[in-house]
């Protein structure tokens, strides 16, 4: 199968002018995991499509095109299928308004070591297992509805085949145990869409400076998250809001005026 998909996809790119060649960006994804009935070692057997192990999750994702100079490389950041949507969006030259679980992986496409995304969530309810895991780079927490839990450590079992929960957990594995117990929070995801007259943010480059027009004239409680979710500055400000401390790249501001909240993407070069 995998050959004839290659020779397919051959002949379709074969098929384009050069000129609409130069400007395609070619997104290739699995669907879902591996059948159960053909998964082979190293993945153990019941480890396929349909559950929450990484032979029923991980899926192949390749990207080729203009503007994608990494060329054979391999990439080990944590991405998730809905990643897709921004990154296409932002290929055509436009951006989301907000983000609903989804982050850009242009940066990807010239830079390793880059990453969007902390943890990883996935859920699946199909009859014979019900449930939902939660990953970050190295550790992985499963949990079903039935009460079952299983925990393992990719970075040294990558199959899955040890749960380290039986045999109890040393320092490092309970305070990943504790963290993933937690969820996996989405920075990007507005539990409530904002009225579009709520509130309007103007950035100011010259200033460092994001002025905010709020419904309200008191104080609005201001969130600041970089890519990956991770909170770097918290203020309560009137009307203006300093991001002089703030590095180069890509953040998502929360704002809040009593029950009133507003997220935007701001890009700081």
């Amino acid at each position: 199968m995998v050959e004839s998909v290659d020779h397919e996809l051959g002949r379709l790119i074969a098929s384009l002018p050069a000129e609409q060649w130069a400007n395609t960006v070619v997104i290739f994804i699995g669907d879902n995991g591996t059948d159960m009935n053909v998964i082979q070692a190293p993945y153990p057997m019941g480890h396929g499509k349909g559950t929450l192990y990484e032979g029923g999750m991980r899926v192949p994702l390749v990207i080729a095109g203009p503007g994608v100079t990494r060329a054979g490389e391999r990439e080990q950041a944590l991405v998730n299928g809905t990643d897709l949507f921004t990154t296409i969006v932002e290929l055509t030259g436009h951006v989301l308004p907000i983000y609903q679980d989804s982050r850009s992986l242009l940066p990807m496409f010239t830079q390793s070591d880059m990453t969007v995304r902390s943890c990883l969530y996935t859920d699946v309810s199909n009859g014979g297992v019900s449930g939902y895991a939660v990953r970050d780079v190295r550790w992985k927490l499963i949990e079903l509805d039935n009460g079952q839990q299983r925990f393992f450590d990719l970075l040294n079992d990558p199959w899955e085949a040890d749960d380290l929960l039986p045999g109890g957990l040393d320092a490092e594995g309970q305070l990943a145990f504790d963290v993933l117990s937690t969820g996996c929070s989405i920075a990007t995801a507005v539990s409530e869409l904002p009225t579009s007259d709520a509130f309007t943010l103007y950035p100011n480059p010259a200033t460092n400076e994001v002025v905010i027009r709020a419904p309200q004239a008191t104080a609005v409680e201001v969130l600041v998250r970089d890519a990956v979710g991770t909170l770097v500055l918290a203020a309560n400000v009137n009307a203006r809001l300093d991001v002089s401390s703030l590095a180069p790249g890509i953040y998502f501001v929360e704002v809040r005026q009593g029950d009133a909240l507003h997220v935007i993407k701001l890009l700081k070069e």
